[in-house]
C-alpha cells in the first residue's frame, strides 16, 4: 500500500512535539523576570524591651555619671598647656646656639652638653606627647560608648513610642538622650583641645630631633677629624685679630655661658638644694665618724696594735684619722664626685661644670697635704694650679688663635715639669717620687711626657684636634687618678669606723673577721674607684659615647654555626651568673656560721647540712639562671636535660648513686662531721661529707676519701654517736695462785685514778677465762676523749702491768 507524504501534517507534529522544551518567547509567552541578588538589609539596631527601660536607664546613668569623671582635663595635660607656650618660647631662644656653636668649632665638652640637653628636650616632649596620646584614647574610647549609647536610646525611643508606652516613660528616655548628647559635647570639646596640644607637641619634636642629629653628625665627624690637620702650621698662621675683636668674641662666649647656667639653675632649684642638703648631712656625717674614730683609737678599739697588727693596717688606720679630721673637704669632694659621675656626659652646663672643678680641686688639694708627707706640698700645689689654670683656656675657645698659643704653653710647661719629674736624680725628685706611693711611677712620668711632647708637636704643626685630645688625655687622667684615689681613701675611713660600732662592729662575723672582712672591703673599694676613673676618664675626652658602641658591638658578636651560636655577650654573661652565684653562697654560709648557728641549738651536724644543702640549691639555681642569661630556652632545655639524663643515667649509675647517698647522708645525718668512724680496716675521723664523697683522717694523717655509696651500703661503726662515748678494754693474765679478788681490785683502782676514766658508767673488771698457765682478767673503762683513746688505752695498759709487777702476778 503506498502512503502519501503530507509535509503540512509532518510539519505540525514536529512544531507540537518541539513546544515543551522551547523557550517561552517561541512559544508566545514572556521571559520571566531575571533572578536579582536581594540588597543586604541594614542591621536592625539594638532595641531596650519596654519592662526593661526603668532599669536600663539606671544603668545609663551609672555609665554617664562614670564617663563624666573623666571630662576634666587632668593634672598631667594641664601642666602641658601651661608649660608648653614657656617651654617653646625657650626652645625657640636656643634653636640657633647649636649651629652657632658648631661653626665655631665647639669643643667636645659643649657638644656634649648640647647634645645632653636637647636629648631631655626631645625627651620630655615625647613624655608630653605619650601623655596625650594616652588622653586622646580615653577620650575617643568613651565618645564610642556615647555614640552606642545613643543609637540605642534612639531606637528605644522608637519602638516605646510605637508601642504606646506611658508618657513618664517616654520623658525619662528623652531626658536619658539629652544627658548623652551634653555629654557628648563635652567630651568632643576636650578631645579636641587634646589633638589640638598633641599636635603643637608633635611640631616641636621634629626641629629637636633634627638638631639632634646635627650633634650626633658633629661628634663622629669630630673624631674622624682626630687625625686631620685642621689648622696651618704656628709658623704660618696669620695674625692674630685685634684686642676689640677677640674681646668681644670672649664677651659673646661667656655671655652665653652665664646664659645657660642660669636657664640650668632656674630649672634645676630642686637638684641644686637637694645636693646642698646631701652635702650638708655628709659633712655631718663624717664629722661624727671622725670624732668616734678617734675616741676607738683613744680607746684601744682599733684592732691594730691591740692585736699586733702589721705596719700597714697601723698605716691604714691614721690615713683614715686624717682623712676624718677634715670631714667638710671630704664631703664635698664625695658629694661634687657623685654628681659629676650620676650626671650624663654633659648634663651640667659648661660654666657650672668648670665652676664645680675650682671648688674640687683646692679642696682635693687640701686633702692630699693632709695625706702626703712633709715636703711634697710644692708639687701638690703646682699640680692644682696647672690644672687650674687650663680651665681659663676653655674661655678662649672663642679666639682659636690665642687658645692654641695658650696649650702651646701649657704643653711647654708640662713637658718640662714632666721631664724634670721623670728623670730628676735630685733629692727632692727622689722624695716626691717615693712620696706618691705608685708603683712604676717614673715610667708613667715617661709615659705622660711622650703624649705631651706629642701633644706639642701636633699643636704646632697645626693637628689641634689631637693635640687637645692627647693634652686633655694627660690631664684628665693624672688629675682624675687624683680624686678617686682620695674618694676612695674617704670610703676606706667610713668603712673603718662603720666595722667598729654598733651595730654592724658587734656582729660576730665582724668581731671575729675584722681584719678579712676590711680587707676584702677595701680591695672591692679600690676596683670601683678604678674602675669608676677610667669611666669618667673617657667620658672627660668625650669619647665615652663611642666606647659605649664598641663594646656593644663586641657583645653582640655571635660565635658558632649558622645554626647554633651564641653571643659573647651572653658567654660573659653565663661566666659572671656563675661567679655570682659562687660568691652569694660563700656570703650566705658565712654569715650563718657566725650569726645564726651560735644562736640556734641545732643538733650536731645539723648546721652543715644546711650549708652544704643551701650551696648547691644556690649554685643550681645560679646555673639556671647563668643558661637564661646565655639565651637558651629553659623549656627546650628541661626536655634535652631529661634524656641527656636518662641516657647518662646507665652510663653514670656509680656516680648518680654516690650522689644520692651524699643526700642521704646530709638529711638523715647517720655520719657527721668530726665522727670517729670505722669503715672495715679503715679507721679515722670523717672531716668532710660531700654529695659525691666524704674524707675521712686517719691516726696516721692521710685523708682517705671514700664514696658516699660506700658510707651507705657497708657496715660502718661510728664511734661518736650517740654521746661520744668510747669503751676500752685492758685484757691482761696472772699466774696460777694470784688472788682473783686483789687482782680485780687492783683494776678497778687502776681505772678509778686515771683522770680520763668516766665515774658513769662505772669501769668493770672481769674474769674471763682460765688457761694452761694463766688466768685472765678484763678491764672494762668508759672514756669520752675521743681524739686521746689511743693515749688513754696505753696508759692504762702501762698502769697495770705496773701494779701486777708490783704484787708479783705477772705470768713466769
Amino acid at each position: 500500500m503506498t502512503v502519501r507524504r503530507r509535509p503540512a501534517a509532518i510539519a505540525l507534529l514536529a512544531w507540537i512535539a518541539f513546544l515543551p522544551v522551547a523557550p517561552a518567547a517561541v512559544r508566545g509567552q514572556a521571559d520571566p523576570a531575571p533572578s536579582v541578588a536581594p540588597e543586604p538589609t541594614a542591621t536592625p539596631l539594638p532595641v531596650v524591651a519596654v519592662p526593661e527601660i526603668t532599669a536600663r536607664i539606671e544603668e545609663t546613668d551609672a555609665l554617664l555619671r562614670r564617663i563624666e569623671r573623666i571630662v576634666p582635663t587632668p593634672p598631667v595635660v594641664t601642666a602641658v598647656e601651661e608649660r608648653l607656650p614657656e617651654f617653646t618660647r625657650a626652645v625657640e631662644d636656643r634653636k640657633d646656639d647649636p649651629e652657632r656653636l658648631l661653626a665655631q668649632g665647639a669643643p667636645p665638652r659643649v657638644i656634649e652638653y648640647l647634645n645632653a640637653t636637647w636629648q631631655g628636650i626631645r625627651d620630655e616632649l615625647a613624655g608630653w606627647g605619650k601623655d596625650l596620646t594616652k588622653r586622646a584614647v580615653e577620650l575617643e574610647s568613651a565618645l564610642q560608648e556615647l555614640s552606642a549609647q545613643s543609637d540605642l536610646w534612639g531606637a528605644s525611643r522608637a519602638e516605646a513610642a510605637a508601642s504606646q508606652a506611658p508618657s513618664e516613660l517616654l520623658k525619662r528616655i528623652d531626658a536619658t538622650v539629652e544627658s548623652i548628647r551634653q555629654l557628648r559635647d563635652k567630651l568632643g570639646a576636650e578631645r579636641k583641645q587634646t589633638l589640638i596640644l598633641q599636635s603643637k607637641v608633635a611640631a616641636e619634636i621634629g626641629p629637636a630631633d633634627k638638631i639632634l642629629a646635627d650633634l650626633g653628625a658633629a661628634r663622629l665627624a669630630r673624631v674622624g677629624r682626630t687625625l686631620e690637620r685642621d689648622s696651618p702650621p704656628i709658623w704660618n698662621a696669620g695674625r692674630l685679630p685685634s684686642v676689640g675683636a677677640m674681646v668681644g668674641e670672649i664677651r659673646d662666649l661667656v655671655r652665653y655661658k652665664f646664659g645657660e647656667a642660669g636657664a640650668w639653675l632656674s630649672e634645676n632649684r630642686g637638684r641644686v638644694l637637694a645636693a646642698t642638703l646631701v652635702l650638708l648631712g655628709t659633712a655631718l656625717l663624717l664629722g661624727a665618724a671622725g670624732r668616734r674614730w678617734e675616741a676607738i683609737r683613744e680607746g684601744g678599739e682599733s684592732g691594730s696594735a691591740g692585736d699586733g697588727g702589721a705596719a700597714g693596717d697601723v698605716a691604714n688606720e691614721e690615713t683614715s684619722a686624717r682623712v676624718l679630721r677634715t670631714p667638710w673637704a671630704a664631703a664635698i669632694v664625695l658629694v661634687l664626685v657623685a654628681i659629676r659621675l650620676r650626671a650624663g656626659s654633659g648634663q651640667i652646663p659648661d660654666l657650672l661644670d668648670q665652676g664645680s672643678m675650682l671648688l674640687l680641686l683646692p679642696t682635693a688639694a687640701r686633702l692630699l697635704l693632709s695625706l702626703s708627707p712633709p715636703g711634697v706640698g710644692p708639687l701638690i700645689a703646682g699640680f692644682i694650679g696647672f690644672l687650674l689654670v687650663d680651665l681659663v683656656r676653655g674661655s678662649l675657645l672663642a679666639v682659636p688663635e690665642v687658645e692654641r698659643l695658650w696649650l702651646i704653653a701649657e704643653l711647654l710647661f708640662a713637658s718640662a715639669c714632666l721631664g724634670a719629674f721623670a728623670f730628676g736624680r735630685s733629692g727632692r725628685m727622689d722624695r716626691w717620687r717615693a712620696a706618691l706611693g705608685v708603683p712604676r711611677v717614673r715610667e708613667l712620668a715617661m709615659l705622660a711626657l711622650a703624649a705631651s711632647v706629642a701633644a706639642l708637636i701636633a699643636a704646632v704643626a697645626g693637628w689641634m684636634e689631637l693635640a687637645r685630645l692627647l693634652g686633655s688625655a694627660v690631664l684628665s687622667t693624672v688629675a682624675l687618678g687624683v680624686v678617686f684615689r682620695l674618694v676612695a681613701r674617704i670610703l676606706d675611713a667610713m668603712v673603718g669606723v662603720l666595722l667598729r660600732v654598733p651595730p654592724i662592729g658587734t656582729m660576730k662575723a665582724v668581731a671575729h673577721h675584722r681584719a678579712l672582712v676590711e680587707s676584702r672591703l677595701r680591695y672591692a673599694i679600690d676596683w670601683l674607684a678604678i674602675a669608676a676613673w677610667a669611666f669618667a676618664v673617657l667620658r672627660s675626652l668625650a669619647v665615652g659615647h663611642i666606647v659605649l658602641e664598641t663594646v656593644k658591638d663586641v657583645l653582640a658578636t655571635r660565635i658558632g654555626t649558622e645554626n647554633l651560636s651564641v653571643g659573647l655577650g651572653d658567654l660573659i654573661a653565663f661566666g659572671l651568673t656563675i661567679w655570682l652565684a659562687t660568691i652569694v653562697s660563700r656570703f650566705l654560709r658565712f654569715v650563718l656560721e657566725e650569726e645564726v648557728y651560735p644562736h640556734w641549738d641545732l643538733a650536731r651536724g645539723l648546721p652543715f647540712a644546711i650549708s652544704t644543702v643551701l650551696h648547691y640549691a644556690i649554685l643550681g639555681t645560679g646555673f639556671v639562671l647563668a643558661l637564661g642569661a646565655l639565651g637558651l630556652d629553659l623549656n627546650r632545655f628541661t626536655v634535652l636535660a631529661g634524656a641527656f639524663g636518662l641516657g647518662i643515667g646507665f652510663g653514670l649509675q656509680n656516680i648518680v648513686n654516690n650522689f644520692v647517698s651524699g643526700l642521704i647522708l646530709l638529711f638523715e645525718r647517720p655520719i657527721q662531721v668530726g665522727d670517729e668512724v670505722q669503715l672495715g680496716e679503715l679507721a679515722g675521723e670523717v672531716r668532710y661529707i660531700g654529695v659525691r664523697s666524704s674524707t675521712v683522717r686517719t691516726p696516721r694523717g692521710a685523708d682517705v676519701i671514700v664514696p658516699n655509696g660506700s658510707l651507705i651500703s657497708e657496715r660502718v661503726t661510728n664511734w661518736t654517736r650517740p654521746d661520744r662515748l668510747r669503751r676500752i678494754d685492758v685484757v691482761v693474765s696472772t699466774r696460777y695462785g694470784a688472788d682473783p679478788e686483789k687482782v680485780l681490785g687492783l683494776l678497778r683502782e687502776v681505772a678509778r685514778t686515771h683522770p680520763a676514766v668516766l665515774a658513769d658508767p662505772p669501769p668493770v673488771a672481769l674474769l674471763t677465762r682460765f688457761a694452761e698457765n694463766t688466768v685472765w682478767f678484763e678491764l672494762r673503762a668508759w672514756t669520752n676523749r675521743l681524739e686521746q683513746v689511743a693515749v688513754v688505752t696505753s696508759e692504762l695498759h702501762l698502769r697495770v702491768y705496773r701494779g701486777l709487777e708490783g704484787a708479783g702476778y705477772l705470768p713466769g
